[in-house]
């Protein structure tokens, strides 16, 4: 993906082409792989695109991951008003 380099990291000229509300699922891939933001603080259960699945990191409200992620566990994840951006 344009924008990224090998450490999942943006390279300052990646460009956003979509923001999902996020309904968490332990079964589902998300449709659009993404980084995400939460608007209430909590755990977010993930699976980034690339290395071990099943992640928890505590998230500040407003915070953004530096990961990409391809799920978001509802088990697991207690931070609520979750964003996916593609």
């Amino acid at each position: 993906m344009e924008g990224l380099d090998n450490t999942q990291y943006p390279t300052g000229n990646g460009v956003c082409n979509g923001t999902d509300a996020c309904t968490p699922s332990n079964t589902v891939d998300l449709p659009n792989a993404g980084y995400f933001s939460v608007t209430v603080a909590g755990d977010v259960k993930f699976d980034p695109i690339q290395g071990a699945a099943g992640q928890t990191r505590a998230f500040a409200a407003g915070e953004t991951s530096k990961f990409r992620a391809k799920r978001i566990y509802a088990t697991g994840t207690t931070a609520t008003g979750i964003y996916i951006y593609y």
